[in-house]
């Protein structure tokens, strides 16, 4: 450059430059990483600076402006000295400052991650620890261990992630395992059979036949005795940090110390019920091939129950006036007491001794990797007959016990029902809250419960298409009121749902509509019309909610099909110019041509860029 000179400058006579055209300030762990930079290894690379026309012997920074500002936070902390000698570039002509600062900020390169994982390495190799590391270049040590980890993939990979054949998403998959030879198997594998090889693939082989940290099983057993009986763990460096980015390499391991735990318990268990088994897995339809002894309800005492009635009245009043920022946590604090006495008188169930004589149970896991005892199962050969073939021994069945404190015959109830349900139905009719009410609660506790739910009220049948992950997936339910789901007692679950205001339940509801929404392309053969209507409604902008990748598209076609559709957006020049590329590589140049960004990738002409980015694959807009 010229009519330069480098200088010496003293930190307190530096001044960040109007003329700097880095206005929007870096993120706090970018900042963060640049000044344990600094303080580690000083400034690195000069300022520019020009003489400040308002005050002798200051200068104003026109590149540089996040360094000054790191140097100047440690001369406060007391790190460095105030006049810290900073080394800098004087640019004598004021007015070039602009284009310098533009040239500065605009020409650097950012390190590749890939060479930044091998220099991570280098550095532990030579004998720095991720403490260390962590601290000269301000990152969490997580971050340290993750670009270490990616330090074990095979160079093959990293090699061909630096090519651009394949992602960082995909690279971590690999760093799953410390085997290079397996990566490279697996890479080879996906590479004949796919066309492409993608992050999800990858975890998929590489996890095969291992279980998630955050199992029910892997919660009963717990990661401290699974380890110590010699269990291997696989922990994901790249997941969120909890039981979700671990893996468990030894299920036979983890099974027996849960059998082993449920064992224990059905042994205790033994002395009070007539027989006692444990299983990990005891749904459903286990369950219906038992019958059912039912215990004598507990009660509340005298002062219990006229605190609930207290409780439920202040919940009245509460819901009368809706439920506001100021008695929300007074609604709360009145739900969680009533649920604790609910729980109270369920503890005081009782069964009786002729009962527990004829009946057992079955120790199994609920949702949350909790011990759950199934209570009152007879087995049919232990029920007892009297004459006839009729039940004796004291032994019925829920309803029949029902049935029989009304004073009424089978026949009678079953006529009694069908006119207070008739009643029922022609006021409901007219109820919309009420009614809407009850649809949102079977909706949404279907969806979004933790466990399925057979004893509805309304004879309504929801069906998710897909697991329920798959279901759920693009919908943000973090953001959704859907803690109450989760209760037990359908009580207080719809005491729970009903609380939410007007604007809850419609966000609710639309969510559990929507996970309902069977998936279709505008060029299947048949398609649901109202379902493409409610599309134009919603004014969905398909080119910014989709943007072909690799893994998603360009992977799983044909090159001939990629390089037609090329011609068609980028143009035939392009087209030409990439027909000699291996599929790989094709995919990757299209992933980039067709990214986000206003960037402008090498070869592309803004016609072809505009074109690509108003793309949709074929299905997503109606012609």
């Amino acid at each position: 450059m010229n009519n330069t000179t480098e200088i010496t400058v003293p930190l307190s006579c530096l001044t960040v430059s109007d003329l700097n055209v880095r206005r929007t300030p870096a993120d706090s762990a970018s900042d963060a990483e640049l000044k344990a930079s600094l303080a580690a290894h000083g400034l690195l690379q000069n300022l520019v600076v020009h003489r400040s026309e308002s005050i002798e012997g200051h200068y104003d920074v026109d590149a540089g402006r996040r360094r000054v500002t790191q140097l100047k936070e440690l001369a406060s902390e007391g790190v460095i000295g105030e006049d810290f000698p900073v080394p800098c570039i004087l640019i004598e002509d004021a007015s070039m400052a602009v284009e310098v600062s533009l040239v500065e900020n605009t020409m650097r390169a950012e390190m590749h991650p890939a060479d930044q994982v091998e220099a991570f390495a280098r550095l532990v190799s030579e004998g720095s620890t991720v403490p260390e590391i962590a601290v000269r270049f301000g990152m969490s040590e997580r971050t340290v261990e993750q670009r270490l980890r990616l330090g074990n993939v095979s160079p093959m990979l990293i090699e061909a992630y630096r090519n651009g054949e394949t992602s960082l998403e995909t690279l971590t998959a690999f760093a799953l395992t410390t085997d290079q030879k397996l990566q490279e198997e697996v890479w080879n594998n996906l590479c004949e059979t796919r066309g492409f090889v993608g992050n999800y693939h990858v975890r998929e082989i590489l996890l095969e036949d291992r279980v998630r940290g955050d199992s029910r099983v892997a919660q009963f057993v717990g990661m401290d005795d699974y380890e110590q009986a010699g269990g291997g763990v696989t922990r994901d460096l790249f997941a969120a940090e909890d039981e979700s980015g671990i893996w468990l390499e030894d299920p036979h391991i983890l099974h027996d110390l849960a059998d082993r735990k449920l064992a224990a318990i059905a042994e205790e268990l033994k002395q009070s019920w007539k027989w006692a088994e444990f299983a990990l897995e005891f749904g459903w339809e286990e369950e219906c091939k038992f019958s059912k002894v039912h215990p004598t309800k507990g009660e509340l005492t005298p002062d219990e129950e006229a605190e609930t009635d207290g409780l439920m009245e202040r919940l009245r009043e509460i819901r009368e006036v809706g439920v506001s920022d100021e008695t929300r946590e007074e609604y709360d604090k009145v739900n969680r007491r009533l649920q604790d006495l609910r729980v109270l008188k369920a503890s005081r169930d009782t069964f009786s001794e002729e009962q527990r004589a004829m009946a057992g149970c079955v120790v199994t896991l609920d949702y949350y990797g909790k011990a759950k005892v199934i209570e009152g199962l007879v087995r049919p050969g232990d029920i007892p007959k009297g004459e006839g073939g009729r039940d004796s021994g004291g032994y019925k069945d829920a309803q029949t016990v029902a049935r029989e404190k009304a004073g009424y015959s089978k026949k009678h109830m079953d006529a009694m029902r069908d006119e207070r349900t008739r009643i029922v139905r022609s006021h409901l009719s007219d109820a919309f809250p009420e009614a809407f009410d009850l649809l949102l609660f079977q909706m949404a506790r279907e969806v979004f419960a933790l466990e399925r739910y057979f004893d509805h009220a309304l004879d309504v049948e929801l069906f998710r298409y897909g697991s329920r992950h798959e279901a759920t997936g693009s919908i943000d339910v973090e953001a959704l009121p859907t803690g109450w789901a989760k209760e037990s007692d359908d009580g207080a679950a719809f005491e729970q749902m009903r609380s939410l205001s007007e604007q809850e339940k419609q966000a609710l509801f639309a969510a559990c509509v929507a996970t309902t929404l069977r998936g279709q392309l505008t060029v299947d053969a048949t398609v649901s019309p109202e379902v493409e209507m409610v599309v134009d409604d919603l004014g969905i902008d398909f080119e910014a909610d989709f943007r072909p990748t690799v893994d998603n598209f360009w992977g799983r076609l044909t090159k001939p099909r990629i390089l037609a559709i090329a011609e068609d957006t980028l143009g035939a020049e392009w087209a030409d110019a990439h027909s000699g590329d291996k599929k790989a590589a094709l995919a990757q140049a299209m992933e980039d041509a067709f990214a986000e960004g206003d960037d402008l990738p090498e070869g592309v002409t803004p016609e072809g860029r505009e074109a690509a980015l108003a793309w949709t694959p074929a299905g997503f807009v109606a012609d």
